[in-house]
């Protein structure tokens, strides 16, 4: 019960972001990624952020701002750009004696060089 209620707060914070989010072209415009960057925060189409956010005393979350086109894998940014939509942030799901990590916060970043 407990995982339950983390993974549908996980769940709905990662919802509400992406409702807030702006579309990918209007981030390039507004931000300048370096491609050279050693770090995704630095190849990221936006800068973005990693925080703690307590919900329950014993339970904290951690809080991305995600880009809302972003897809597991996908290519991302405008036209001619070779951009992957890169995961950020994963949660471990227990299914029985499995643990299977799952991502769960994409950022539009350049790959490594």
């Amino acid at each position: 019960m407990h995982w339950t209620l983390v993974w549908s707060l996980v769940v709905t914070a990662v919802c509400l972001s992406l409702v807030a989010g702006l579309p990918s072209g209007a981030a390039e415009r507004r931000c300048g990624p370096d491609p050279d960057a050693s770090s995704v925060q630095g190849r990221a189409l936006c800068p973005f952020f990693l925080s703690n956010v307590t919900v329950f005393d014993n339970v904290e979350l951690l809080e991305a701002t995600l880009d809302p086109l972003c897809p597991k894998n996908a290519w991302c940014g405008p036209e001619g750009k070779k951009r992957k939509c890169t995961p950020v942030w994963s949660v471990m799901r227990r299914d029985g004696f499995n643990d299977e990590e799952v991502p769960v916060a994409f950022v539009c970043a350049s790959p490594p060089r």
